[in-house]
């Protein structure tokens, strides 16, 4: 039995097999399952935020003993809690933008300003990996940590290299979809 995998981008089906490989429907269900996954772990860390931060106000207002960790916690969880969910986000091209002037373009138009975009986002999303590659680097040789968890601060940092790998990651796979589907669609117009 086979089941056609959906884009996210063109909502058409990949349709397209390697012999004895993944194909493309395979590397779409794989995305799709890792984007999902983050989300859902994303989700989870907000619950952990707004459960630590309610924690922490009862032991600070109710018990005048306020969790001396809890601020900081918070701080690092939410910013893999931000960068879990971009990817999510980015995957399904759900980010804010304007499309004023997209959506007056012509369909071929459409798919070349879209690929702009998509470029730009991958270039920078890859960028900031590589620099927060460094940052993660410098980090781990010098061992530096937090002040009240005392964990080593490449461990909260990494989520900028992870996420921006992987937005560009799945951004670049987006584009390569919507490039094939714009095609499909060209020599679909000049077949009729």
């Amino acid at each position: 039995m086979h089941t056609e995998i959906r884009s996210p981008v063109t909502g058409s089906a990949s349709g397209s097999r390697t012999k004895g490989g993944v194909g493309v429907d395979g590397v779409v269900r794989g995305i799709d399952r890792a984007s999902n996954a983050a989300l859902h772990v994303a989700t989870a860390l907000l619950f952990v935020i707004v459960a630590l931060s309610c924690a922490n106000v009862v032991g600070r207002y109710v018990f005048g003993a306020p969790i001396s960790w809890a601020d900081e916690a918070v701080m690092f969880l939410m910013i893999w809690m931000v960068f879990l969910g971009a990817v999510a986000v980015a995957w399904n091209d759900q980010h804010i933008k304007v499309e004023v002037l997209v959506g007056m373009a012509s369909p071929r138009w459409q798919v070349v300003i879209r690929t702009i975009v998509d470029l730009v986002v991958a270039a920078v999303a890859l960028l900031l990996c590589q620099a927060g590659g460094g940052l993660i680097w410098k980090l781990l040789k010098f061992d530096q940590r937090s002040d009240a968890l005392e964990i080593p601060l490449y461990i909260p940092q990494a989520a900028i290299p992870v996420g921006m790998g992987v937005i560009g990651l799945f951004v670049l796979v987006r584009l390569v979809l919507r490039v094939r589907a714009a095609r499909r669609a060209t020599v679909a117009g000049d077949a009729t």
